[in-house]
């Protein structure tokens, strides 16, 4: 007997009539032939009377109107079968149209987890700030959010790689990002070791340039050393070296170039003299292309020992010139050299999550999930989301339950092609600017399958080493030498260090491929799947649905002793209670 309990519009569960339509749930732990897919457990097409209790529970009237077009609406749900749970946590039932049915569908499994990372934007999450320069000094700087490596910015590369780490540039730690993917009150588990992943790291190449992703100074900064003249003085000082601004502006390094603009802090200071002071500040900017600007006017008024502080922004490779008048005519005139800000809460932090190249948290987790061939399964109860690899199925080989019993007597359906591969598999990132494209292919010992097959690409781009180091080609160099930031995508890379200086080098696709998908080709070696028809019970489906002391069921393989032989279960096709069922299984 089934029970379809449902949520309706106002929140409140209900159980629905289901008429003599039997809900056939397929189950698959992830279709292996749809790997860019990783598709959910499902229902096929439900169809519910248009019952007075249905229409409450859809927000309809009891008139019961037919309608050809109808809001897609979706209610939390569950299934049972004589008390045995087949659609669990995390189930939903999807109302498609109205005809003389309530057409619906029930998705249960990683459903509502991925709709959720669907719907959960990258840049709302806080994955932390990094600061141009803030902490390149002599030993480099890295924590458990980003790390500082040397890489080339140029198109083409550069012929000289300068190995000063004032020169290094920002990666944030790939293993970090996919656990701040998770959403609320999930948990990311998977087997993969620290060695897979621990070096890996995404490069911040967006690199939004919009002020509004910048925090502001929480300290001054400014000039060298300090001038008196007649009562008043002029202080800009820094907690860092005493590198002039220019030398940073003015093209020959990278270390500020990827910012809109640069602020200036100075500060005046009033002499212990017994009256207050009308102090009017002039201040201009000469940009490196010539000309002129007066960005500040203004008159203040200060006591003895009062302070002032104004903030001035900066552009690409502009120098500052202050004068500075009194009361009693005294003025003060002179190029300021601004320092680079050293300290923790320095000018132009920038928001990584706004800087990552991904939009929603789902691009993401799905690069994520096919660099390592992974399987994704939810426990909705525990709020643990399992990433596993084919190593985690082999190795349940100990633990495989009996399914011999369950084989009815014939010959099954046998094939010897799984649709969706080839002799030889290709899996690729994105072609960077000069339509190169990094791929990486694992072979398949069947002749009989087509020769090659495009599976599918990987949302990170493409990328070559220059000179031993990753060449990310964020700037262009004109004719005359002078560099323009450009922008770009997402690269992943694998994070060297080497006398002491931290380098990126771009992981290739070859090397996840080679790592991570041996089990699989393995699995798909001269394979043949048997289509079956078993009989299976509730207690069986609820199983191999189920997450069991921390173990999913579906990476748990069956043995048959028909064919003496130990099976992975790749999909429970339109399971119906008291029938039998036809299961694709793929020898081990």
């Amino acid at each position: 007997m089934y029970q379809l309990y449902v949520e309706d519009l106002n929140g409140i569960w209900k159980i629905a009539d289901m008429g003599d339509d039997k809900p056939a749930m397929n189950y698959q732990a992830n279709n292996i032939a749809e790997l860019k897919d990783r598709q959910a457990n499902y229902s096929q097409a439900l169809k519910l009377p248009p019952t007075k209790k249905n229409c409450l529970i859809f927000g309809m009237s009891e008139q019961f109107d037919v309608v050809t077009v109808f809001p897609y609406q979706k209610h939390n749900c569950r299934l049972f079968s004589n008390d045995t749970v087949l659609a669990g946590e995390g189930s939903f039932l999807v109302l498609d149209k109205v005809t003389d049915f309530f057409e619906t569908q029930i998705l249960s499994g990683t459903a509502d987890f991925f709709e959720l990372m669907a719907n959960q934007k990258i840049s709302e999450i806080n994955l932390g700030y990094f600061q141009r320069a803030a902490h390149t000094n002599g030993s480099g700087y890295s924590d458990t959010k980003y790390v500082y490596a040397n890489a080339t910015f140029i198109t083409g590369g550069s012929s000289v790689v300068d190995n000063s780490l004032l020169h290094a540039y920002p990666f944030i730690w790939f293993r970090r990002v996919i656990e701040n993917l998770m959403p609320t009150g999930f948990t990311l588990n998977t087997n993969l070791t620290n060695s897979d992943w621990n070096t890996k790291a995404i490069s911040i190449c967006s690199l939004d340039t919009d002020m509004s992703s910048f925090t502001p100074y929480s300290g001054q900064a400014s000039q060298n050393g300090s001038t008196s003249t007649g009562y008043v003085k002029y202080n800009v000082t820094s907690a860092g070296s005493q590198n002039n601004l220019s030398s940073y502006l003015n093209g020959t390094t990278s270390i500020l170039k990827y910012k809109a603009s640069f602020g200036c802090t100075f500060r005046l200071d009033v002499d212990n003299e017994p009256n207050p002071y009308t102090l009017t500040i002039r201040a201009s900017k000469f940009p490196a292309g010539g000309g002129a600007e007066i960005i500040l006017v203004n008159n203040y008024v200060l006591s003895p020992g009062d302070q002032f502080a104004q903030i001035l922004a900066l552009n690409y490779g502009d120098e500052l010139q202050l004068t500075i008048k009194t009361n009693n005519s005294v003025s003060i005139t002179g190029n300021v050299g601004i320092v680079i800000w050293s300290g923790t809460d320095g000018y132009g932090d920038i928001d990584i999550a706004r800087n990552i190249g991904f939009d929603t948290k789902l691009d993401l987790f799905k690069s994520f999930v096919q660099l390592y061939g992974l399987t994704v399964l939810v426990d909705n109860k525990s709020k643990q989301v399992y990433a596993l690899s084919m190593k985690n199925l082999y190795a349940n080989k100990v633990n495989a339950i009996d399914w011999s019993d369950k084989i009815q007597a014939g010959d099954p359906e046998t094939s010897f092609i799984l649709s969706g591969y080839a002799q030889n598999n290709y899996i690729s990132f994105e072609a960077d600017a000069n339509g190169y494209i990094d791929k990486g292919n694992f072979t398949i010992q069947n002749d009989i399958l087509d020769k090659w097959k495009d599976l599918f690409s990987i949302k990170f781009e493409s990328g070559i080493d220059y000179l031993q180091i990753a060449n990310i080609p964020l700037e262009e160099k004109d004719s005359e030498g002078v560099v323009s930031f450009k922008g770009g995508k997402p690269h992943i890379v694998d994070i060297m260090t080497a006398s002491g200086q931290k380098y990126a080098r771009h992981s290739t696709v070859q090397s996840f491929v080679d790592s991570f998908y041996p089990e699989l080709a393995a699995m798909l070696d001269n394979f043949k799947i048997n289509e079956e028809f078993l009989s299976l019970k509730d207690e069986d489906v609820k199983r191999y649905n189920s997450i069991i002391n921390g173990v999913p069921q579906m990476f748990i393989p069956v043995y048959v002793q028909k064919y003496g032989a130990y099976f992975y279960v790749n999909k429970i096709v339109n399971y119906i209670s008291g029938e039998l069922t036809k299961c694709q299984l793929i020898k081990l």
